[in-house]
């Protein structure tokens, strides 16, 4: 079965068949249940394990299907993520490096996973015009939507800080290392010595067809092509296929510049990218079959349950209690109805237009975004949201993703890959 990486951007309950909310008393207490249970016992047949516990300042909610309990390991690998890469609250982590060099006016050295977490943002942001923008974290900071004490920033707070936002203001630049240098050389080496044996093999053709008919031309230039340019290409394709591969390692190592007093904040793809981090742990362990890995508003799901059936995701009613679902997946989902707050009877969303500094107004009220990939899962409900159903469908489709969008009159978009695969729960919903 297909894994498959599935994105909500609100933290939250989920409504997953097999995920349970940390509020759910009933649920976390047959979780605790299960997960106490005696793991050393050696088994042939697949078991269920449960785990609710708390990561990334949201609820992490784990179900592992395999004969080995890997709930406890994967939750370390998500605190050592935050803690070492993506935070910025931890002075240590890299992505607090990356903004104290910047305000000094210098370059960060990344490793080749930074590297390519904060191309591909860099990518999204310039796909959606800044729709999505991962150096809004003051302005989200300033609006404090998550926080105990939200509020409306005035409008000179917004736009002072919205000077010092903007992705064009991140500088990505590859960082030539004595490998690649090296690698390089050999490369253009290679390549002329190929030339020069090339060169010297059709001389030899043309000296040996000069006094020569038509027809026995064209056989003398088959003939020498038969014996020399097989046995050249293929060896200079090889080393070219190899060299290549070993540049583009080496390439993925990269130094980060930021302009003067803007800062880069992942955490709108932070839970997705912890999505990424939990499969390629999953991948190793041999003992697990699949599992359902729900970060906050983040969902992956991986391999296949242990009956067999299909996984079974709800989507929230975006205007409805918590828990209640208005349609459901057989396979996620996202919008304002968790994080927001009131004031003078408006209602204030957590999802920020970047271009306005204010809760994006696109008339949609949750949107859903199907994907193999956790950054980008994350990142597209975010831009989708903010540039409305029109452009937010063309969006998904530049990167082969799916969706689910639902608007303030409560009219259901589906996109063509989920058509068959989503059901509407809720009469007050249509499509």
């Amino acid at each position: 079965m297909k894994k498959q990486i599935l994105s909500i951007i609100m933290a939250g309950c989920l409504l997953l068949s097999m995920t349970a909310c940390s509020s759910d008393k009933k649920n976390t207490k047959s979780a605790s249940e299960q997960t106490t249970a005696d793991t050393s016992t050696s088994t042939t047949s697949p078991q269920e394990y449960s785990k609710t516990d708390f990561v990334m300042s949201t609820v992490l909610s784990e179900k592992i299907y395999g004969t080995k309990d890997v709930a406890q390991d994967i939750k370390e690998e998500l605190d050592k993520l935050e803690k070492e890469q993506l935070s910025w609250r931890e002075d240590s982590s890299v992505v607090s490096k990356i903004n104290a060099d910047a305000q000094k006016g210098i370059k960060t050295k990344l490793d080749s996973d930074m590297t390519l977490w904060v191309e591909d943002s860099l990518e999204l942001a310039r796909r959606s015009n800044g729709a999505f923008d991962p150096t809004i974290g003051r302005l989200t900071r300033l609006w404090n939507i998550e926080g105990d004490n939200p509020k409306v920033p005035s409008k000179q707070e917004i736009k002072n800080t919205l000077k010092d936002t903007g992705y064009t203001k991140i500088h990505l630049e590859k960082v030539e290392t004595q490998n690649t240098a090296t690698t390089k050389k050999n490369v253009d080496k290679d390549r002329k010595d190929n030339t020069d044996k090339n060169g010297d093999a059709a001389k030899d053709t043309d000296n040996n067809t000069t006094n020569s008919t038509a027809q026995n031309t064209a056989d003398n230039m088959v003939n020498n092509e038969a014996d020399n340019t097989p046995d050249n290409t293929a060896l200079n394709e090889e080393r070219l296929e190899t060299t290549d591969k070993k540049i583009n390692t080496d390439e993925s190592v990269s130094s980060i510049y930021i302009e003067d007093q803007c800062t880069l904040d992942l955490g709108a793809v932070g839970k997705g990218i912890a999505c990424d981090v939990a499969q390629n742990y999953l991948k190793q362990q041999k003992e697990v079959s699949g599992a359902v890995i729900a970060v906050g508003g983040s969902i992956l799901l991986y391999g296949s349950k242990a009956d067999g059936t299909n996984w079974n995701v709800a989507v929230q009613n975006p205007r409805g209690k918590d828990g209640e679902a208005m349609g459901v997946l057989s396979l996620s989902t996202s919008g304002d109805y968790e994080k927001y707050f009131m004031q003078n009877g408006k209602r204030y969303h957590h999802i920020l237009d970047p271009s306005t500094g204010y809760p994006a107004e696109s008339s949609l009220i949750s949107v859903t975004v199907v994907s193999d990939n956790g950054l980008l899962s994350d990142g597209l409900s975010t831009a989708c949201f903010v540039l409305g159903k029109e452009k937010g469908e063309r969006l998904l489709e530049t990167y082969g993703a799916e969706g689910v969008f639902i608007d303030q009159n409560k009219k259901v978009t589906v996109t063509k890959g989920l058509k068959d695969k989503f059901t509407i729960l809720n009469e007050e919903y249509t499509e």
